[in-house]
């Protein structure tokens, strides 16, 4: 996955709590702030149709 290299010096852990899946991440400010920005792009690139399409 080409997102997961942002992701490479970074404390990285996905938990499925059946109705949620929560992502944490952790690590230097900087690499943080730059991980959110591309998850926001990344967000506003698949909700083009609303939230219940799959198309993304």
């Amino acid at each position: 996955m080409h997102f997961m290299h942002h992701l490479k010096d970074l404390d990285f852990k996905m938990e499925n709590k059946g109705e949620e899946l929560v992502i944490t991440v952790k690590g230097d400010k900087e690499k943080i702030i730059k991980v959110e920005k591309k998850l926001k792009a990344l967000k506003e690139l698949c909700c083009c149709c609303g939230e219940d399409c799959d198309c993304c």
